[in-house]
């Protein structure tokens, strides 16, 4: 894991302005908690790495949840500025990226993640169209990948268990939502940031994400597919006139 780090906060220097010397600090924003993953190793254990391989010229200000913004406010904060850092899933803005929403959703549907997260690279970097999403937003970008799981508070919730019918589950993404329809089960379109409290107060009887999100208190069972990747969309946006391209 610290060997992945380290990559990415390379990645980091690569796309941040030039130091000059006097400290640059800059906001970086995740719309998921302080308690999962994506934003322990993805942003705050990033984030040191970053300040420390710059020699302290860069230092990120890590918020997370929706403090500072929502989940689907992201796009427009990072093209405005509001922060220069920011992770945005494209399926929250669906109308406004969707080539990065057709490219995210090919990871639900390769077993390999390998050839998901090569094949995803490749034409994020090379596809003029795929740059051009972007692009045309105000916001330049970088990738992720992550596995598919169902998150329930119902026992081997699957397709086969025949238990998912007529349950409202949360999905992110057309292919995904396409999919619980076939299985029996009605999907929900909500930023994964809403699974908690949906499933605490019922509004959601399941919910489709990373594994690594399981939240004991209100999802007891983890059913793991084997589905691929959940999705290989977006990991962090970056502010043009901030970053270095």
């Amino acid at each position: 894991m610290n060997g992945i780090l380290k990559l990415a906060a390379v990645g980091f220097l690569g796309v941040l302005p030039v130091a000059d010397g006097a400290g640059n600090s800059f906001i970086a924003n995740s719309f998921y908690g302080t308690d999962t993953p994506f934003t322990k190793f993805g942003d705050l254990d990033l984030a040191e790495m970053v300040k420390e391989l710059s020699g302290g010229d860069l230092v990120p200000e890590v918020f997370s949840g929706s403090v500072l913004m929502a989940p689907r406010a992201n796009l427009l904060g990072n093209r405005d500025n509001v922060v220069q850092v920011a992770h945005h899933a494209a399926v929250c803005t669906p109308s406004e990226l969707p080539v990065t929403n057709a490219v995210q959703e090919l990871g639900f549907n390769y077993s390999d993640p390998l050839v998901a997260i090569f094949t995803v690279a490749d034409f994020s970097v090379h596809n003029q169209t795929q740059l051009d999403d972007w692009k045309d937003k105000g916001v330049g970008l970088s990738r992720r990948l992550c596995h598919a799981a169902l998150l329930t508070v119902l026992p081997r919730a699957g397709p086969q268990s025949g238990r998912m019918q007529g349950k409202r589950i949360r999905t992110a993404g057309s292919t995904v939502s396409l999919w619980v329809k076939e299985a029996g089960g009605i999907p929900v379109n909500v930023p994964s940031s809403e699974i908690y409290t949906g499933l605490q107060r019922g509004a959601l009887d399941c919910a489709s994400n990373a594994g690594n999100d399981l939240i004991e208190e209100v999802a007891e069972h983890t059913t793991k597919l084997p589905t691929g990747m959940d999705w290989s969309g977006p990991q962090w946006g970056f502010n043009p006139g901030f970053g270095r391209h």
